[in-house]
């Protein structure tokens, strides 16, 4: 097979669509923002460039948390830039139900990868061409050209040194997946030692095949004490050294021992990266959504210091 040709950033090419769709005043990508005509006079140069925002929610068929999720969307609405909803590979209706009742906001598919990779191998090729399949079937649903894999319980197991991997035929199945839909990757580097070292290899494997994604970095802004860690340095270079693309960084805010969601604006501030995550968790996300949402829409409305 051909090796997969580099793609335009599929969370630029939300961007242009957005404006319209969810009639805010920013742009929802990396690349293809729409043009902005400038005011006569001499160009801004102290002004930062907005970052792409993406609230990030998983979805199960519940009633009462199908409910919840929608209502969070609600409150993003003209605020993040698209959210990331993610299901199970046999939930995938699940999308379009929750984009025809979210009006206004553009839904990034993510799959839950543990029911076809934990029991296929996280090495059968024949895995991932299932989860190829879900992968377009869920951007149809959609009509997003970027996706999220959320593989924490697929990959547990090698991380921790319980199996081993034969990396030629993760390679092989690497291969089937789609090359013209941007894929976020998630979880990348964490630990320590042989984690670390585990965890490194799997994110040079899977960016060595495939040139359209990007890792999340969840270490940088995981907490608001994170940055004073002193591990962060070895987590950000182990990542950089496996790369290709910028990672997006996450900020986690579940509870108080990551961040409250009154000081989300200040991690948006903060984070270096063009796209930030942001995970209240599912359990609190009506409630956080709205919290954070607010306190956005306040942050940008109060002049800079």
């Amino acid at each position: 097979m051909s090796r997969p040709r580099p793609i335009p950033s599929a969370l630029a090419a939300i961007a242009a669509g957005l404006l319209l769709l969810a009639g805010c005043g920013r742009a929802a990508g990396q690349e293809s923002r729409p043009a902005v005509t400038a005011p006569a006079g001499p160009a801004p140069t102290t002004q930062p460039a907005a970052k792409v925002l993406l609230p990030w929610v998983e979805a199960s068929d519940d009633p009462q948390r199908l409910d919840d999720v929608v209502d969070g969307l609600a409150a993003w609405r003209g605020v993040a830039d698209a959210a990331i909803v993610s299901v199970d590979p046999g939930q995938l209706a699940l999308l379009r139900r929750i984009q025809d009742r979210a009006a206004g906001v553009r839904i990034i598919p993510g799959l839950k990868t543990s029911p076809i990779l934990r029991r296929s191998g996280l090495d059968n090729p024949n895995g991932w061409a299932r989860l190829a399949e879900a992968i377009r079937a869920a951007c149809a649903a959609t009509g997003s050209r970027a996706i999220l894999l959320e593989h924490e319980s697929s990959i547990e197991d090698y991380l921790e040194g319980r199996v081993t991997v034969d990396f030629e035929r993760l390679r092989t199945g690497l291969r089937q997946l789609p090359t013209d839909v941007e894929l976020i990757w998630y979880p990348s580097v964490s630990g320590t030692e042989g984690r670390l070292e585990r965890a490194t290899r799997l994110c040079r494997e899977v960016q060595a095949v495939c040139r359209n994604v990007r890792f999340v970095d969840h270490a940088t802004l995981g907490a608001e004490t994170a940055r004073l860690q002193s591990g962060l340095p070895r987590l950000q270079a182990a990542l950089r050294s496996a790369a290709t693309a910028p990672p997006i960084q996450l900020v986690y805010c579940m509870d108080e021992r990551y961040w409250r969601d009154e000081r989300v604006p200040e991690a948006i501030r903060i984070a270096t990266s063009d796209t930030v995550i942001i995970y209240p968790g599912a359990k609190r996300w009506k409630e956080a959504s709205r919290n954070i949402a607010a306190a956005l829409a306040a942050d940008r409305h109060t002049p800079p210091r």
